[in-house]
């Protein structure tokens, strides 16, 4: 899978002397042997659509912390590849840093998905807007929950409109 300089034998070579040494400059050179898995989970996100509103260079950037947060944690004597370990790290740490850029509570954003179904769900595609009443009954819950989980939904929304505009809720 990975498209290097290194031989599995030299890799194989450089974590063992790195795991008995651990020098920075050794580390540093499995980084570097292993920034292919980066750029390939990065690739894939900017697929998914995060390219929209993130650079590809600044995903690179968070997915280097978690290539190094790997190389660091790795465990040589669980027998586990490095290239199926590493994965993993790098994806949580990109998404660790997409969670840190968004200003909106996980919960609030969480309440707006949950809204959201429930309209499309009771409109039916008909465009008409269901009742405050018809959102509490067919979610099963109050209306004062209800009126909450739409408060959510109109915050969450604002956000969205003012795209790229707002970071942490200031404008650039």
């Amino acid at each position: 899978m990975l498209v290097t300089k290194w031989t599995e034998d030299d890799l194989s070579l450089l974590w063992r002397e790195y795991k008995s040494i651990g020098s920075y400059d050794l580390r540093n050179r499995l980084v570097e042997a292993y920034l292919p898995l980066v750029k390939g989970l990065v690739l894939g996100l900017m697929g998914r659509g995060f390219g929209k509103f993130i650079g590809q260079d600044e995903l690179e950037a968070a997915g280097n912390f978690g290539l190094l947060q790997a190389v660091e944690g790795y465990d040589l004597d669980r027998g586990i590849k490095f290239e199926t370990y590493a994965p993993t790290r790098i994806r949580g740490a990109i998404l660790d840093w997409l969670r840190d850029l968004d200003w909106i509570p996980r919960k609030v954003r969480s309440n707006a998905r949950l809204y959201g179904k429930a309209i499309a769900a009771l409109s039916g595609g008909s465009g008409e807007q269901p009742t405050i009443e018809e959102v509490a009954d067919y979610l099963h819950t109050s209306i004062e929950t209800a009126q909450a989980l739409a408060h959510d939904a109109k915050g969450a929304e604002t956000h969205v409109r003012q795209g790229d505009e707002t970071i942490r809720g200031e404008r650039v």
